[in-house]
């Protein structure tokens, strides 16, 4: 089973509700065109071998948005799973993350173009399907898990809950 992380930088208002959110346009590799949060697998080189799921998430925002993350917390957990008749079952444990508090400017790399959004302008269309089923209970401040399955990058089946 993969283990990946993915963070979201937010913003919130006067009220302490979510108001805006930084999401990164892939530009290369997995989930290329498609709007999305950072991150990535754990322990996914060798000389990551033993990193910890929040060292990952540290590692992962450093290297797309050029952050250094300060204060996080995990809101959700996503299970995966990816079917193909071209390729090999995928299975994926995604972790993830709200970050409130970090240092340096975001910046674009190799991997993601940054942008913040309002949360009433979130582009959906241009996200993962799923997305739609569990960032409005981010946008929310709620914790939530979830499972997907996907058959040729199309979602065919899933099952959610909050708490």
């Amino acid at each position: 089973m993969t283990k990946v992380t993915l963070g979201f930088l937010i913003k919130r208002n006067e009220n302490g509700k979510i108001a805006e959110i930084c999401l990164g346009l892939k530009k290369a590799g997995f989930g290329q065109g498609k709007w999305n949060g950072f991150g990535g697998k754990v322990g996914d080189k060798l000389e990551f071998k033993a990193e910890t799921i929040e060292e990952s998430l540290k590692r992962e925002a450093l290297e797309e948005f050029g952050i250094e993350i300060l204060d996080f917390r995990q809101i959700g957990l996503l299970h995966y799973i990816y079917k193909s008749d071209q390729k090999t079952t995928k299975e994926m444990d995604c972790f993830v993350f709200l970050v409130e508090n970090w240092s340096g400017e975001i910046s674009e790399s190799t991997e993601m173009q940054p942008k913040w959004f309002k949360t009433d302008q979130i582009p959906y269309p241009k996200m993962w399907e799923d997305d739609t089923i569990w960032l409005p209970k981010l946008l929310n401040n709620e914790n939530f898990e979830a499972s997907f399955e996907f058959v040729d990058d199309e979602l065919v089946k899933h099952c959610f809950k909050s708490y």
